[in-house]
């Protein structure tokens, strides 16, 4: 199933904000919150490939809210 334009959008843009976000970490350096952010961001282009409702309730239930558990509660306004 193609994954509707919309969610397509906000998944790229997370993405994109993701591999900024571990570039940025990586010449501070702190890898660890480029581990975080890399752990996080690793499924969601199997998403769009191979897109399917339950996968993205799934993202959204499980892995969102464990990313957020384990980010910097200052830069999670963008998730």
């Amino acid at each position: 199933m193609n994954c509707p334009d919309p969610i397509k959008a906000v998944v790229l843009e997370f993405l994109h904000l993701g591999v900024l976000t571990c570039r940025l970490a990586g010449w501070d350096p702190d890898p660890e919150r480029c581990a975080v952010e890399a752990d996080h961001i690793h499924n969601l282009p199997n998403l769009l490939a191979d897109y399917s409702p339950d996968k993205l309730q799934y993202y959204w239930d499980v892995e969102r809210p464990i990313f957020a558990t384990r980010g910097d509660p200052k830069r999670l306004w963008r998730w």
